[in-house]
């Protein structure tokens, strides 16, 4: 027999032998987890079963199909697919102990995941759902002793594919077709995602992301915090840090005649926030915060009833009588825990306004306006009339420069002084 023969021979016996361990020990571990669906069955009102169950250690997966798992009176959840992935240290975990109540790694995946709250009336279904975790668990310290699982690091990666929330048929009843489509968009998420750390020495959380996506909007945000203790010992946030961004359109939305029309073209908004603990004091310290926030056609039509009961001269300063309309408004704000700077703009079709403020935070409970400046312009022919009954009524003649109406303030709000207006 020549060497290379030889070889072949021991790498065939070799691959059967593996092969058989893999078999043999497979099973068993399948008999295992069918051992505890029967556990699980014995309990009172509950309920588990699946079509297949396989099971490859060589792979490290462990394969369910068409999964139900049910609670008398509570509710049930249906998954056509649950995959698993152990880590080589879990499997062996697994076949020495035959339980796996410890785990370090695993990655889970359900697909087409139907859950139902028979005491809420209220289901959704999913499309798909992923878990990636690395850390430490044990059912010991998630049944016992939950406030030891901040004694050891973790990592999540969720991500979520398709969430479909049922609407009960109750809430559907007088809708037209129109209305329960809009319905149902607002009812659906295309993706949520999420990557958290915890680091068990420094303790400190860290959101490395979280996004969400829906059929009318976006939101992502990033985040970081440690956990310390307050002067009574209370676990309380610290070095906490966190910046966001999200966007809406909506379109129109009806409501019907009792309630009536929404329509938003677009909304835009983000910002960030530093937040520290300050032990002396047992408070949080603003550090700076800055938010930055756009709408666009924003549009509210009344039904009649509703018109009936508003001021008319309000409605007409607004340009209209039947419903309220603005054309942008925007908001950009920036603080510190003695500063405050923010600029607003207003445009619709009757006026536009811009508000400037530059206030000083140091005195809590009476801020005081560094300066601060309201313009308002573009005003249409009936608010300038209103205006001026205002001015002949009240005896007081606004500020202005050209055609706009223009006040500036300063002083603490407490005792505001308005330069070119007395009142």
């Amino acid at each position: 027999m020549s060497r290379l023969t030889l070889f072949l021979a021991i790498l065939g016996v070799l691959a059967i032998a593996v092969l058989g361990a893999n078999y043999y020990l497979s099973q068993n571990v399948k008999d295992d987890i069918m051992a505890f669906y029967d556990e699980v069955n014995m309990e009172q009102d509950v309920y588990i079963k699946s079509d297949t169950l396989s099971v490859n250690l060589l792979n490290r997966k462990i394969i369910a199909k068409n999964v139900l798992i049910y609670e008398d009176e509570v509710g049930k959840l249906r998954s056509e697919e649950i995959r698993v992935k152990l880590s080589w240290q879990d499997l062996i975990y697994l076949l020495k102990n035959d339980r796996l109540d410890v785990m370090r790694a695993v990655k889970l995946s359900l697909k087409n995941v139907i859950c139902e709250d028979l005491m809420e009336d209220f289901s959704f279904k999913i499309k798909g759902v992923t878990v990636d975790y690395r850390g430490y668990l044990s059912e010991e310290i998630l049944i016992n002793h939950p406030e030891l699982l901040l004694d050891e690091s973790h990592k999540v990666d969720l991500a979520i594919t398709e969430l479909d929330f049922a609407i009960p048929g109750d809430y559907e009843l007088g809708l037209t077709g129109e209305q329960k489509e809009q319905l149902e968009e607002i009812s659906t998420v295309d993706q949520i995602s999420f990557n958290l750390t915890y680091d068990s020495f420094e303790k400190a959380f860290t959101l490395n992301e979280m996004n969400l996506v829906t059929p009318t909007g976006s939101f992502e945000a990033t985040s970081s915090f440690k956990l310390v203790k307050d002067n009574s010992g209370e676990p309380v946030l610290d070095d906490v840090v966190l910046s966001y961004k999200g966007e809406l359109s909506p379109n129109l939305i009806d409501f019907g005649e009792d309630v009536g029309e929404f329509k938003l073209d677009g909304l835009v908004s983000n910002g960030s926030v530093e937040l520290d603990w300050e032990t002396s004091k047992n408070d949080y310290k603003l550090i700076n915060a800055a938010t930055s926030f756009t709408l666009k056609g924003f549009e509210i039509k009344l039904p009649s009833d509703t018109v009936s009961q508003i001021d008319p001269f309000a409605m007409i300063a607004l340009g209209s009588i039947e419903k309220l309309v603005v054309d942008e408004l925007s908001l950009d704000c920036d603080y510190t825990d003695t500063i405050a700077v923010s600029s607003v703009e207003l445009m619709t079709p009757a006026f536009s306004a811009k508000l400037n403020l530059d206030v000083d935070l140091t005195d809590e409970y009476d801020p005081y306006i560094n300066h601060g400046v309201l313009q308002v312009s573009n005003m249409s022919k009936e608010v300038v009339s209103l205006v001026s009954l205002y001015e002949y009524m009240s005896r007081i003649a606004l500020p202005r420069v050209g055609d706009d109406i223009v006040i500036e303030v300063s002083g603490s709000f407490s005792q505001p002084q308005f330069i070119g207006l007395e009142i």
